[in-house]
């Protein structure tokens, strides 16, 4: 899982990686970015993006910390409230125990035990109407079982800017 975040962010910046194994001495990533202007990074900086704004719950399983704390972040500042989960079956214990509505589950497609797609059917049958949004790591489309979405919402490829995921979560929300 690791490396297909990787592969997509080296893929998405446009730059290249090697990789040398040995057996018994281990792995040797190598990754060439390309060259960027100092004055393209100075302006690139100082530019801070309209983040889109919304209200509402939003239930958020994410098993990797990072991105569970980066996406906790973009959505408290966007305004909205958050319940936050490690894992699915912590996704179920939150949402039972949160007496008020929930607007968005915002899951990983992919978590060890209880994965995005179990947790988001039993959500929906007990609290109808519920919105989500996936998220994924895989590289690669085909990586997500045909038919197991069932149409009903959006997978954001991950990584992603702040940006990008607030205007997911805003039109997952539907405002």
């Amino acid at each position: 899982m690791g490396l297909a975040i990787v592969y997509g962010i080296v893929q998405a910046c446009h730059a290249c990686m090697h990789v040398e194994s040995t057996p018994g001495e281990g792995t040797k990533f190598t990754i060439w970015f390309p060259h960027v202007s100092d004055e393209l990074v100075q302006k690139l900086s100082t530019r801070v993006p309209d983040l889109a704004t919304g209200t509402g719950t939003v239930l958020l399983v994410e098993d990797e910390p990072t991105v569970r704390s980066f996406a906790k972040h973009v959505l408290v500042t966007c305004g909205y409230t958050v319940l936050e989960a490690e894992y699915g079956a912590q996704g179920v214990e939150v949402a039972e125990n949160y007496s008020g509505p929930i607007d968005l589950i915002v899951t990983d497609l992919v978590m060890p035990f209880v994965g995005g797609v179990a947790l988001v059917s039993y959500l929906k049958s007990v609290r109808p109407g519920i919105k989500v949004l996936y998220m994924s790591g895989y590289a690669a489309p085909n990586a997500i079982p045909e038919g197991s979405l069932q149409g009903e919402a959006t997978v954001l490829q991950k990584p992603f800017t702040p940006q990008v995921f607030a205007d997911a979560v805003r039109q997952a929300i539907g405002g």
